[in-house]
């Protein structure tokens, strides 16, 4: 059920209005129950992996995010760990800057982290809008220059203009 429902969200997210979901999931950050917090960080995970962060405004949830590295539920924990992980394969060091105020250990298993990740590549699988990604892979034949583009897009993106 809860895949189905994050998929839900992302044709939501995808045919919608995003900004609609969005608010709604940052009032699930300020619920009492550490699963309904957890499953809303989740599917802003989910959300990341599949629009990118050009299409989805993560300032908006990134500061509850923070906020909830230090709650009390370890899965709310792991869940905003697994998000800022996420944030950082886009941004790179440009997540650094709101993450510098958390617990020097965590900072430091941060940094492990991001060692671990910092050759992966996102690719956006979706689009806002209803323009899907199949779509403009069947027009480019040549699978060359889809991940050209690709790679276009994700070089496009200053974490430091976002």
């Amino acid at each position: 059920i809860k895949n189905i429902s994050f998929d839900i969200l992302l044709q939501f997210i995808e045919n919608e209005d995003q900004n609609i979901v969005i608010e709604s999931l940052k009032t699930g950050l300020n619920a009492k129950q550490p699963k309904i917090i957890s499953a809303c960080i989740d599917i802003f995970s989910n959300i990341l992996k599949n629009f990118g962060p050009l299409a989805v405004p993560y300032k908006s949830f990134i500061e509850d995010t923070v906020k909830s590295l230090e709650h009390g539920d370890k899965s709310v924990r792991d869940s905003a760990k697994n998000l800022i992980i996420e944030l950082y394969k886009w941004l790179k060091d440009g997540i650094k800057i709101y993450i510098s105020d958390i617990k020097p250990v965590q900072l430091k298993e941060f940094e492990e982290e991001f060692k671990n990740v910092c050759n992966e590549k996102p690719t956006i699988t979706r689009q806002i809008g209803g323009m899907k990604v199949q779509q403009i892979n069947c027009q480019i034949s040549n699978n060359n220059e889809i991940e050209k583009i690709q790679d276009e897009i994700v070089q496009s993106i200053d974490s430091y203009q976002l």
